[in-house]
């Protein structure tokens, strides 16, 4: 269902005023290089709101991890516990954050968070 799941992520930068040449942009993304494409292209026209803090590090840091960018994931995943932007349950249950679970850095963060036995 991911083309499903694109479509609506669309209609949501739709109603948030995106631009049309951009909305045809991710969906070429999506097109050409599946959800990871899209995820990417979304990331590159984020940038802004990133750099500023206007968009949450707990979801920088899944859209990381889908990606599979361990380094990335693990940085704002670090940021997201220090400022407490991330949910507990998220941080120690969340699947998308499996690959991440036996680096010494995604323990030091559960342990930061006071999350570990």
């Amino acid at each position: 269902m991911q083309a499903e799941a694109v479509k609506e992520f669309i209609r949501a930068m739709t109603i948030q005023g995106a631009a049309p040449d951009r909305l045809a942009i991710v969906k070429q993304a999506f097109d050409q290089d599946g959800l990871k494409g899209f995820w990417r292209k979304w990331l590159e026209f984020q940038q802004a709101r990133i750099r500023s803090g206007r968009l949450d590090p707990s979801y920088v840091a899944l859209v990381y991890a889908y990606l599979g960018e361990k380094k990335q994931a693990l940085a704002w995943l670090q940021r997201a516990a220090q400022d407490r932007s991330i949910d507990p349950t998220t941080l120690r249950f969340e699947p998308i954050f499996d690959s991440l679970r036996s680096d010494s850095r995604y323990l030091a963060i559960l342990e930061h968070s006071g999350l570990t036995r």
